[in-house]
């Protein structure tokens, strides 16, 4: 008796050849000689017009910011500055901009995105958002603004130690 459920079990459920998660079998679908779940389907049928290395660093940039491939999509074809449609080609890690005035507004000079609040690759938004709530509770951080970007870039280098050597420095100098 037990056997034949546990192979009514393997017959009702499948696992997706990509994501590994169990489905029903009703629910799979075939894609290049795969078994897919909907879900990574969908995926493979987004990223089917780009080549095997756009592929991947479009999969691996949706890796890296927590995003699914439709996101991951559109936030490599279109400029992150302005939103401009970008032809450019895919990066894993790095945003896309349509010129160096909108890299320089974004990566530089940390001007919001034209995602503003809702962007999920970039902290430009959460320094505005945190930097309005400071000025709601009166804090003047105007003038030390170079000093607290100097040290979230040390942050996102991963130089810690630096931050620590400099700190003095940066403020003296502000």
């Amino acid at each position: 008796m037990s056997a034949s459920t546990s192979e009514n079990d393997c017959s009702e459920f499948f696992t997706c050849e990509v994501c590994n998660n169990e489905i029903k079998s009703e629910d799979k679908i075939c894609r290049i000689a795969q078994w897919l779940c909907p879900g990574c389907a969908h995926d493979a049928d987004l990223l089917e017009k780009y080549t095997d290395e756009q592929q991947m660093q479009i999969t691996l940039y949706a890796y890296e910011y927590n995003l699914n491939i439709a996101e991951a999509i559109d936030y490599q074809t279109h400029c992150h500055s302005c939103g401009k449609y970008v032809e450019a080609g895919f990066d894993e890690v790095n945003h896309q901009y349509c010129r160096k005035r909108c890299f320089e507004y974004c990566e530089d000079y940390w001007y919001p995105c034209f995602r503003e609040g809702c962007c999920r690759v970039c902290g430009i938004s959460q320094y505005h958002q945190s930097r309005k709530q400071r000025e709601k509770r009166g804090i003047e951080i105007e003038k030390y603004t170079p000093v607290l970007v100097a040290i979230d870039c040390f942050k996102g280098l991963g130089v810690h130690d630096q931050i620590l050597e400099c700190f003095g420095d940066l403020v003296e100098y502000y």
